[in-house]
């Protein structure tokens, strides 16, 4: 009896440790090059898209579709097909303001604030999908994904970039 009590023991405390490998998780640190005029866009390949200033998650179907491009303050998003072909395919913006007393934020979610800024989610993903096709739903989905998942942050201004 004993020693089924400590067999039963030993084996709830093996599944309790052993780590989940059910869970596709990878991150991906996002930092486009000033000196490198070539480095101007990134495919998204982690499940987790990491930039100097915030971070946010990806569905798994999203990955090796999207194109991340730098444009001023803002993060441009685009289908890689579309990019490729002819950069056209911007799905959303992500713009970091910081005052929108005069911008019309109409059909705009704020994602979140940080130190003076504030992060705009900005949707463009209905002007080239219809609402009731597939890659509309996808976009939909990434799009909630990054509502949620949304973490902006402040530079420590000791480090030197």
């Amino acid at each position: 009896m004993k020693s089924k009590l400590f067999l039963c023991a030993a084996l709830a405390a093996a599944l309790y440790v052993t780590p989940s490998y059910a869970a596709d998780y990878s991150a991906q640190v996002v930092s486009f090059s000033q000196e490198d005029p070539d480095n101007l866009s990134i495919e998204l390949t982690g499940s987790k898209v990491i930039t100097d200033d915030f971070s946010f998650k990806l569905p798994s179907q999203a990955f090796s579709k999207l194109i991340m491009v730098p444009s001023g303050d803002s993060y441009e998003v685009y289908e890689k097909t579309a990019y490729e072909a002819n950069g056209g395919g911007l799905l959303f913006r992500i713009l970091a303001f910081e005052d929108t007393h005069y911008r019309d934020l109409n059909g705009c979610t704020i994602l979140g604030f940080c130190g003076n800024k504030i992060f705009i989610l900005d949707p463009h993903y209905d002007e080239q999908y219809t609402s009731d096709s597939e890659e509309y739903a996808k976009c939909k989905e990434i799009v909630t994904s990054i509502k949620k998942s949304f973490i902006s942050y402040i530079k420590d201004a000791g480090t030197v970039e």
